[in-house]
């Protein structure tokens, strides 16, 4: 009977440790953010496509200030800077 006991009480332990384990990995999957690759749109639970302010305004009380980050002004003066070019070479 003690070895039974001792037997129960070890599985027990083993399947608490499982269920633990099972629960962290289930906590980081729900972490995770479903995003297309290419156009980086978000997939929801309703398995619809997002863009990236329309997900987080519907599932959080995130509020988006847009602005320019200086690597994307630089290369936006750039763009504007070669067309300007282009322009004045067909003016002549």
């Amino acid at each position: 009977m003690l070895e039974l006991r001792r037997t129960i009480k070890a599985l027990d332990v083993a399947r608490q440790a499982e269920k633990r384990l099972a629960e962290a990995e289930v906590e980081a999957l729900r972490d995770l953010l479903p995003m297309c690759a290419w156009c980086r749109k978000i997939r929801d639970d309703e398995e619809l496509w997002l863009g990236l302010e329309e997900y987080f305004t519907r599932h959080s009380n995130t509020r988006f200030s847009h602005g320019i980050c200086p690597d994307c002004a630089k290369g936006f003066r750039k763009e504007i800077e070669a067309k300007t070019v282009r322009i004045e070479h067909q003016k002549r």
